[in-house]
């Protein structure tokens, strides 16, 4: 753990289509990426033993810093589309698409997490906290107000 730390650096690729079908009622995006994330940031936690004492229990002191401790590629496919087969229904999957997101660690260090678990040796392993699908689908009924001008209804649900 140090007090200062590198810039992160990523190159990010990416390659995809846009477009509309059906007469124009449903448009579509659809993306493929490739990314390099090097001298990737992780924060740190260490729990050390202060020298105090009472009743038998020993205290201790947080400290956390952080280190460039890792180099992970990042991969994955996405889309999205936003569909209108009537005036009063959307169907769409905007709030997100679908996904398909992979992580492939290179290279990390922790002498924190090795001490604790033995582990030294993270390549070709996934980032945890990252989710690998990821969907969402929306149904929105909806039209104009009889009557008033500005004004429109909708019930939406995802």
């Amino acid at each position: 753990m140090t007090l200062t730390v590198d810039p992160e650096k990523m190159a990010h690729y990416e390659v995809g289509a846009k477009g509309r079908l059906f007469d124009g009622s449903m448009t579509y995006s659809i993306a493929a990426y490739y990314a390099q994330w090097r001298k990737q940031i992780n924060s740190i936690l260490l729990t050390l033993p202060n020298g105090t004492c009472t009743n038998g229990i020993g205290y201790v002191s947080f400290v956390s810093g952080y280190s460039n401790s890792g180099s992970v590629n990042l991969y994955g496919v996405g889309g999205q589309f936003a569909w209108r087969p009537v005036e009063l229904i959307s169907i769409d999957s905007i709030d997100g698409g679908a996904a398909i997101n992979v992580t492939n660690i290179r290279d990390f260090v922790s002498s924190t997490i090795t001490a604790l678990s033995g582990f030294a040796e993270y390549s070709g392993n996934e980032m945890p906290n990252t989710s690998k699908y990821s969907a969402n689908l929306g149904v929105q009924f909806g039209g104009n107000v009889k009557g008033q001008d500005d004004m429109t209804w909708f019930a939406r649900a995802d």
